[in-house]
Order: structure tokens, then sequence, then C-alpha cells
């Protein structure tokens, strides 16, 4: 099994439209590919003296610089596109977003490519980060999220072949290059609605799992006992540490600190796999 040395990005990159095209076409070539070498993309070494491989759980945006990038005015759709960069080595979750009001997608926004994580560091596996909001419009119950997540636990290490990067119910070219998410939802699900957070100290984090369904021609496979379809998914979270509030006297000012000994608060996990690339693509 071929591996490659953990990639060192640690903050968030910046890169064009037509950059986020190129990964997003080298991605889909290299599923094409008879046998393609997936461990490169997503089992890394951390260690070139050890023997451990360590999996890519997903990736994470900072809520500082996710904050600015859903401010921008005119945006109502969030991208999400896989890509490859130029050295084939790197799997890439690339966010932007567009404006649909002309009725076509017009991408407004630069392109962020996120910080990958692996299971190395077992505090940002999913079960970890549980949210402690379920309330919200699109929020997955743990359970289910956590089993999604297992799957791809599973299957990343053990049996990872293009066939978990496909769309088995869409005709034509069923690469799976991304999703698509409302702004309003996104922004509603991933952000606290009550209380007071510092979206400086906070993170996105959107993690890889795998949903197991019934392919369309479930039946035609009957007589042999059939088999279900496994496809890549997203789930989000967003992290936030808790701030304190305190009022002088009659002054209506109020003072924010950083309550660090609350740690983390897990905010509501989201998740949305109705709206796959393809057949969503538009831009």
């Amino acid at each position: 099994m071929t591996t490659d040395s953990i990639d060192n990005q640690t903050q968030v990159q910046f890169i064009s439209y037509d950059q986020c095209a190129q990964q997003s076409i080298t991605w889909q070539n290299l599923i094409h590919e008879e046998n393609a070498n997936l461990e490169s993309l997503f089992l890394k070494d951390i260690d070139t003296h050890s023997e451990s491989k360590y999996l890519q759980l997903g990736v994470k945006f900072d809520s500082s610089t996710m904050l600015s990038f859903l401010s921008t005015v005119g945006l109502d759709t969030i991208n999400i596109r896989f890509g490859v960069d130029k050295s084939g080595k790197n799997f890439n979750v690339i966010l932007y977003g567009t404006n649909n009001s002309m009725g076509s997608a017009t991408p407004i926004t630069p392109c962020l490519i996120g910080i990958p994580f692996y299971d190395n560091d077992p505090t940002l596996k999913l079960e970890s980060l549980l949210p402690v909001d379920q309330n919200k419009l699109g929020a997955v119950p743990a359970t289910i999220a956590v089993e999604w997540a297992t799957a791809w636990s599973y299957n990343g290490r053990n049996k990872l072949t293009s066939s978990l990067f496909e769309l088995p119910n869409i005709p034509g070219d069923n690469i799976l290059r991304g999703y698509k998410y409302p702004m309003k939802e996104f922004v509603y699900d991933l952000f606290p609605t009550q209380g007071l957070y510092d979206l400086n100290k906070g993170a996105i984090y959107v993690h890889l799992v795998l949903h197991q369904y019934y392919p369309l021609d479930y039946t035609a496979q009957a007589s042999t006992g059939g088999s279900l379809a496994n496809t890549l998914g997203l789930t989000f979270l967003g992290v936030f540490t808790p701030i304190s509030q305190s009022t002088n006297g009659s002054d209506s000012a109020v003072t924010i600190s950083a309550d660090i000994t609350d740690g983390k608060s897990g905010i509501s996990g989201y998740t949305d796999f109705s709206a796959p690339c393809p057949p969503t693509c538009g831009n």
C-alpha cells in the first residue's frame, strides 16, 4: 500500500475559481482511472520512522475566515468541490460561494481549501465533537452521524475503491464532484443562535462520512442477494469557545472575555447529501 507524508497545511488556503475547477477535473480523472492509487490521497505517514498510517477524517475552516466568507454580499449558495492538487497526492475539500439570482450560478467568492485532519488525533473524531444542539433544521442525530463516520473509517482503511466516490443512481458520468447547500440553512445550522461565542476562536469541522443505501437497481440484484451502495458524504459541525459577559455598574457597555475554563462547546451537526454534484453542479 502506497502512502505519503501528512500535509503540513496549517491555514485555510485561497485559490481562484479556475484553479478550483482544475483541481476538480484532476479529481474526476483520478476516479476514472482503473486501479487508481487512492491510498496516497487519504492515508498518510505522520512519522517516516513509524509504520503507522493515518486516515484523513476531514478538513476544518477557522470560524473567523468562515464568517468573512459567509458575509459576502449576494451569496446564496455554498458549493463544495472535491479536488486533487498539482502534486497529485493531496485530497482537498474546496468551498466557494455563488449567486443564482440571474438564473445561473455565478461564483462571487474565492475558493477556500480546508485544513486536513487525520485520525492520529482522537479529539477530532466525530464522536469526540458531539453536538449539543439537535433542534436545528439540518441537524442529524449524533448516533446516525457517528455511524456514517465509522463507515468511512472502516472503508477508508480496508475498502478504499473508486466506487465510494460514485453516484450509482445518476445516469451518465456519475463521479461525485461535491455537494451544494443553501446559504441560509448553512449559517443557521452551524453558528450559535443563543448565547455569546468568540468566533475568532472557533472552527467549522467537515467530516468525511459514508452513506450506505439501496441503489436503484437493487431489485435486479435480488437473485444474488443484492448489495448496498456506498457514497462519500459530509457532515458539518461548528465548535466555538463560549464567552462571559459582565457589566460595569450602570454602564450599559458589555465586557467580553474568553471563558477558557469551559473549553470547546459543540454546536449543531449538519449534513445534506440530497444535493450532490452531479446532477446539481451548475458552476
